[in-house]
């Protein structure tokens, strides 16, 4: 429904429509029509917590990552699939391990860390993978900048990225409703040693970033 409003002509009235009616049909206990775009409004209603498995039809489906779940993108027929039969079936992907120390300076965003990753790796870099971002400086980040890195994920290619969560997830997850007294927070994070590629930035010394049209691929920084 977010994805339609507001409605502009026929076909986009009809597909809401259908959502609509699909969701009174089946009872459907959370349909937050008009309160913005789903990936935000998920975690902000409480929906979302660590350990949990979230499936989508959409390319920002990661977005929910940033809270310790993980968040597959699914074709619409699987997710159909998944609807009808109550199950799904997922080859386990492998682990890119994204990990930035130090700080941002200001005036730099997790956005700039993610372009930062697109130019040394390429626009399809962590193509097939799960992009998991660690280290002191995403740590430091507010969830709405986890969430952007979680959420550009898919300009690297990756099937869904994650991040561990610790005490301002906690915080701002109760703050939102959400139950979380069946979830552990500590097992939600991977071992030192877990298999899986890795690499290292500096987020001290990173400037700010701008992508040049025609490709997200054609980063620079912008004091360059």
């Amino acid at each position: 429904l977010d994805h339609h409003a507001p409605e502009p002509d026929a076909t986009s009235r009809g597909r809401a429509q259908v959502a609509r009616d699909w969701a009174t049909t089946h009872e459907l206990a959370h349909v937050f029509e008009g309160r913005g775009i789903g990936h935000v409004v998920v975690p902000r209603t409480g929906l979302v917590r660590p350990g949990m498995l979230c499936i989508g039809g959409d390319a920002r489906t990661s977005t929910a990552g940033a809270f310790g779940t993980l968040a597959l993108v699914v074709e619409p027929k699987r997710l159909c699939q998944a609807l009808a039969n109550g199950t799904l079936s997922v080859d386990v992907p492998p682990t890119l391990f994204a990990r930035w120390s130090g700080r941002l300076s200001e005036g730099v965003s997790a956005k700039d860390m993610v372009l930062a990753m697109i130019e040394r790796l390429g626009a399809d870099g962590a193509a097939g993978q799960v992009i998991e971002f660690c280290g002191e400086a995403v740590g430091a980040l507010s969830m709405a900048e986890r969430m952007t890195l979680t959420n550009m994920s898919a300009e690297l290619g990756a099937c869904t990225a994650v991040i561990a969560p610790d005490d301002l997830t906690r915080t701002w997850l109760e703050a939102a409703g959400a139950d979380l007294e069946e979830y552990g927070f500590s097992r939600w994070a991977s071992d030192e040693d877990a298999p899986g590629t890795r690499h290292s930035w500096d987020a001290s010394s990173l400037a700010p970033q701008v992508a040049l049209p025609p490709s997200p691929s054609q980063v620079r920084a912008i004091d360059d």
